[in-house]
């Protein structure tokens, strides 16, 4: 006890000072002095990686700005759950944030699988800045607020890349090769446009599928591919950036309706912060994953620069076809896409990219 603290309670009534004690006893120095009006329990999918930044960030900059009325506490590693529970949590409100890609909520509404569109942004800084777009943002992220979600914030997790047996140095290396891709028609069609074979398949199951030549690749981020050490069993990863892949902080609804204005405002502003925040991360972590896929013997190679031009205008069709022309799906890919267009850079602009 510090003399400070001393000094003023021995004036105090000796019964004053037992309950005072007693509370600081049992709820402990930091709960006496002040316990959160609110919590927030973040699911992340995995751990010690971008969704994990994030949840790290938000708790420190959220408890900083409400002077801790809210206690964010975070549970990566399907502690809360797997993806389907996460959906579920955020949406009937026994989770109240979830960091999932938006197209994992496409079950709640199919709008959510726009931002998968393929060969729409040419870099992570170029969609960082169309996924903050007004235009889109503003609607994208309270289209689901009548069936009990909310987005918070919304960033770039990273660029597709193929990870492969043999090399895929030019578009000609695509031709019959047999890819592991989601089962969306969006991911079918991008191998199919270049002569492959989209092959859906669960991720734990693909290394296995290499080992046994079931698959010659798979397609997914270099971020991802290189922490599930995909380089032990393909040795060639292809960076060629077609698509990203955003992910979302989804907040429930039930709960964002339970703060009081001042803590709704907090709880949004701190997410809209963090976006272009993330850009940094996203690239520092591409980088890492490049640096540790090299240092294990693999290589990293990218598309001669017109071979990715035309993959990239190749692919831009497909979003047309298949987002653009759904009815239900075409008025928010819309936005997305003008919110491409106004927020790409010119060729006299410095292009931050991906730093790879």
């Amino acid at each position: 006890m510090s003399r400070t603290f001393s000094r003023v309670v021995s004036g105090l009534p000796i019964t004053l000072l037992s309950a005072a004690f007693a509370t600081f006893l049992i709820l402990g120095p930091q709960q006496a002095v002040a316990a959160a009006e609110f919590v927030i329990k973040v699911a992340i999918f995995p751990t010690d990686e971008i969704h994990h930044e994030f949840g790290r960030k938000y708790e420190q900059r959220l408890e900083e700005v409400t002077n801790g009325r809210i206690d964010v506490q975070l549970f990566p590693g399907h502690q809360l759950g797997g993806i389907g529970e996460m959906v579920d949590g955020v949406q009937i409100g026994t989770i109240e944030i979830s960091l999932l890609p938006p197209g994992f909520f496409k079950g709640v509404d199919r709008r959510y699988q726009v931002t998968d569109v393929p060969g729409l942004f040419d870099d992570i800084a170029h969609i960082s800045r169309a996924l903050s777009c007004p235009h889109f943002r503003n609607d994208f992220m309270r289209m689901t607020e009548d069936k009990g979600m909310i987005g918070v914030a919304i960033f770039d997790y990273g660029p597709t890349a193929y990870a492969s047996l043999e090399p895929i140095r030019t578009l000609a290396d695509f031709k019959g090769k047999k890819i592991r891709v989601l089962a969306t028609d969006v991911e079918r069609a991008v191998i199919e446009e270049f002569g492959g074979t989209g092959i859906p398949m669960p991720m734990g199951d693909a290394i296995p599928g290499l080992q046994r030549k079931q698959i010659d690749g798979i397609r997914s981020t270099i971020v991802v591919l290189a922490a599930l050490k995909f380089y032990d069993v393909a040795k060639y990863i292809t960076l060629v950036e077609d698509t990203h892949i955003p992910d979302m902080a989804m907040m429930s609804k039930k709960f964002y309706d339970s703060l009081p204005p001042d803590l709704q405002k907090a709880v949004m502003d701190v997410g809209a912060e963090l976006e272009r925040y993330m850009e940094d991360v996203v690239i520092r972590y591409d980088r890492r994953a490049a640096n540790l896929w090299r240092s294990k013997g693999g290589e990293v190679i990218r598309l001669s620069t017109a071979d990715r031009d035309e993959f990239m205008a190749r692919t831009a069709k497909i979003g047309d076809r298949i987002m653009g022309e759904d009815p239900e799906l075409a008025p928010m890919y819309n936005k997305l896409k003008e919110c491409a267009r106004i927020t790409r850079l010119t060729d006299h602009e410095i292009k931050k990219g991906s730093g790879l």
